[in-house]
């Protein structure tokens, strides 16, 4: 991340990428420890969801969905 936001060609992109922070799903959500060092290896915000092992099936579905209507799919 820190070589990211020095790089001037992509420091905005990462800035908005970053500024509400970073949402963390799946099985990892669950575990305290793993939040707490993201937060001091990324120097953002870590938040998790509510139903993290939901969400992550969720995500998957539709990204699944998305891939199966790409057109390079085909």
């Amino acid at each position: 991340m820190r070589k990211l936001r020095r790089r001037p060609a992509v420091r905005p992109l990462v800035t908005a990428a970053l500024a509400r922070g970073v949402v963390v799903v799946g099985d990892g959500a669950t575990r305290p420890d793993l939040t707490a060092h993201l937060v001091a290896a990324l120097g953002v915000p870590v938040h998790r969801v509510a139903a993290p092992r939901t969400a992550a099936l969720t995500g998957t579905s539709l990204a699944a969905v998305a891939a199966s209507r790409h057109p390079a799919g085909s």
